[in-house]
């Protein structure tokens, strides 16, 4: 019978892929298959007809108001490749034309993949299709362009990452339906299924320069693979040839498919060759939110993966780091297990996870630290030594990724001495942890500031210019903050649920949805495990959640905010992260309850996070690589 069962899921398994392979090849290259092919490699500069542009040996000039260009040629194209001459950047508006109506229109950038030539997608039969210039930043096309051979490069296209996206999604489906119920039992299972589902994809589709700063993060994180933990100044790394290339933000994001894996083919190398040293604004970090990232690309380079394979394996690794740590919190908090699963699978912060970032371990730091101070207020029994040491640990991991979190530190002041052997043990340990974490504090900045903590050298900065203002103005600077925060309330709700950085942003309803959802689940009473938050810890957490928003607003403001400015420069709402579980936890009562069966509400919570990750991993595919 259980033989009988494994055949069974091996056989369902096989018709997922099966038909995944199927949709990629057949349904999405349909026109390829129902219509004739241009044959592969044909040139054809001979075939171009021009409206409103004159062709002088390859430099194209406007000289009318209706300005466009088609290829004569019968049959389906699905890419071209343009050979450029000269300056590159102009535009084209491919136009999909049905007689004189246009039924589909995609402006894309006229740039180099390889040594010479550019990659244009078509997808149609080019009698159907026009090539309208448009202006850009880099080439003002009302004079002139520039456009070598253009020739047929491929017509069938078979994308891996959609196969995998495709597959991903029917076993996710597969599996939430097969095992909704042991999984609604065990919501740190569904959040591993979950977020190691749709990371992966992220991990391995999303462009480098799509992330926040992740060139930067990266280099720091490189260095680490190399055992260098930034204690000294400028050091040199052995690194592929074309290094430089790959950290230059050539690209925003790639056009399609082709251009993308003929982008990712030139950092194919396994050689480290040349010793280079590569400035990272970075710098200011200590190692500690790079060591899961370095371990990945110290790994790629003992197995001689390509130097492509390191970076994406290093974001793997580091995901699932994230990943590993949080399902411990899910499965062992006593209170707000709810909370913790929706907060740690909003797309906005599992899309942070899947990049080189400090914000991924300060993310599951803070968890951590969070999860082990409910456990001590809600438990009965003595505090033990391995709770305190943990908590203490894990703010001083979230402090060395972000100092301005220092103040959360004063939480276990709102433990109860009750639970301590005596109420000098108790005083004696808190201050313990207090001094711990000013130690730590002290030294990351110390640290940062050896470093340069001005990184980005913005126009009008001045570190010490600017503090003396804050102290000569401080309830002017107390106002500026408060403002702040009121005007960038949406800044900080996007950053937290729907925004991807340099991506698309998910839908703007979807931020209602989610923070509804979010303080439903935080106000309704439902565990079974109850924790009583009296006045004093209400207390505590509000005043240690305003003093770390204070900090980060005043190292923004005094790091890349022009003195005596009246806004503050730099705000992204991924800095609230580690603050709204915290800040949700004050909306806790006792008094307002909640009916509906503890599993059948996660399995509703399982499915709502579901189909926003899926949203959020198909929406990366289409922007990046469909």
């Amino acid at each position: 019978m259980q033989n009988k069962k494994i055949l069974n899921k091996m056989i369902i398994f096989l018709i997922l892929v099966a038909s995944s392979v199927f949709i990629d090849v057949f349904a999405c290259n349909y026109k390829y298959w129902t219509n004739d092919k241009i044959t592969l490699g044909t040139v054809l500069n001979d075939k171009i007809k021009y409206q409103d542009i004159t062709d002088r040996n390859g430099r194209l000039k406007i000289v009318g108001e209706n300005p466009y260009f088609k290829i004569e040629e019968k049959g389906y194209c699905g890419y071209l490749s343009i050979d450029i001459k000269g300056k590159q950047g102009y535009g084209l508006s491919i136009q999909h034309m049905d007689g004189d109506h246009i039924v589909k229109e995609k402006i894309q950038k006229v740039r180099k993949v390889g040594k010479n030539n550019a990659i244009i997608e078509v997808k149609d039969n080019l009698e159907n299709v026009r090539f309208v210039p448009v202006a850009t930043m880099e080439n003002d096309l009302s004079h002139k362009l520039h456009l070598g051979k253009v020739s047929v490069i491929d017509n069938i296209e078979v994308n891996y990452y959609r196969i995998f996206a495709l597959i991903s999604s029917f076993m996710l489906a597969f599996v939430l339906v097969t095992y909704r119920e042991k999984l609604s039992e065990n919501l740190h299972i569904a959040f591993v299924l979950l977020a190691v589902t749709v990371g992966l994809n992220i991990c391995i589709m999303n462009p480098m320069h799509y992330s926040y700063d992740e060139k930067e993060h990266f280099i720091r994180a490189y260095e680490v693979s190399r055992f260098d933990f930034g204690l000294r100044n400028e050091v040199e790394h052995f690194w592929i040839d074309n290094a430089d290339k790959f950290l230059e933000k050539i690209y925003p994001v790639h056009q399609n498919n082709k251009e993308k894996s003929s982008y990712v083919r030139q950092f194919s190398s396994t050689e480290y060759p040349n010793k280079e040293y590569f400035i990272s604004t970075a710098s200011t970090y200590p190692f500690v939110p790079y060591i899961m990232g370095g371990l990945g690309i110290l790994i790629g380079r003992m197995l001689h993966l390509p130097f492509i394979g390191t970076f994406y394996l290093g974001r793997i690794i580091s995901m699932l780091g994230y990943v590993a740590i949080t399902a411990w919190c899910i499965k062992n908090i006593k209170f707000g297990k709810k909370i913790l699963f929706l907060l740690a699978l909003l797309p906005a912060l599992i899309f942070l996870t899947t990049a080189y970032s400090a914000d991924t371990y300060t993310l599951a730091a803070g968890f951590f630290a969070m999860t082990l101070w409910i456990n001590m207020i809600v438990q009965n029994g003595r505090i033990q030594k391995k709770q305190m040491f943990g908590f203490a640990g894990a703010l001083a991991v979230m402090i060395m990724c972000k100092v301005t979190y220092a103040p959360l530190c004063l939480l276990f002041f709102s433990v109860s001495s009750e639970k301590f052997n005596s109420k000098m043990q108790a005083w004696k340990n808190k201050i313990l942890v207090l001094l711990s974490s000013g130690v730590v504090a002290i030294g990351t900045f110390l640290y940062s500031n050896s470093k340069g903590l001005n990184q980005w050298n913005m126009p009008g900065t001045d570190v010490g210019g600017q503090i003396k203002y804050i102290f000569a103005h401080p309830i002017r600077y107390i106002c500026l903050v408060g403002n702040d925060m009121a005007h960038n309330i949406n800044v900080y709700l996007t950053g937290v649920t729907t925004s991807l950085a340099y991506n698309k942003p998910l839908p703007e309803v979807f931020i209602v949805i989610l923070v509804v959802i979010l303080c439903v689940i935080a106000v309704v009473n439902d565990e079974s495990e109850q924790m009583i938050l009296n006045k004093k810890t209400k207390g505590i957490l509000l005043f240690s959640i305003i003093s770390s928003w204070g900090l980060i607003s005043t190292a923004l403001y005094i790091t890349f905010t022009p003195v005596g400015s009246m806004v503050i420069s730099g705000i992204q709402g991924r800095y609230f992260a580690p603050l709204l579980f915290p800040v949700l936890l004050l909306l806790k009562n006792n008094k307002i309850y909640s009916n509906i069966n503890a599993n059948r509400l996660n399995m509703m919570l399982i499915g709502t996070s579901a189909f926003f990750l899926l949203w959020e991993m198909w929406s990366i595919l289409n922007g990046c690589c469909g």
